[in-house]
């Protein structure tokens, strides 16, 4: 794939690199290589986070969820968010009423 042969060229850094990780992940979703897409977007989040690309924080961010999901890990995130991403609005921050 030619986004594996970018990534593994060694040109991409900070932002280019995390968004080139996360499309990875995307097409290993369709193919089913959750295990593969986990790792690939763990490393996108620290390379988004490194790059302070906020808005690549939160889509991968979102990503993990998409991982835990299909790997059937209902569990609270092992590792939380570097920090919190202006882009990432809770259900609370909308102005629903926070759940007893």
């Amino acid at each position: 794939m030619w986004l594996e042969r970018a990534l593994a060229s060694g040109s991409l850094s900070g932002s280019d690199r995390a968004k080139t990780l996360g499309a990875i992940s995307l097409l290993l979703l369709a193919k089913g290589e959750i295990d593969r897409m986990s790792e690939l977007v763990e490393e996108a989040i620290v390379e988004a986070s490194a790059a302070n690309d906020e808005e690549t924080l939160t889509f991968m961010t979102i990503q993990r969820g998409y991982t835990a999901t299909f790997l059937g890990d209902f569990t609270p995130p092992r590792k939380p968010c570097p920090r919190r991403s202006p882009y990432f609005v809770t259900a609370v921050d909308a102005g629903a009423p926070p759940r007893s």
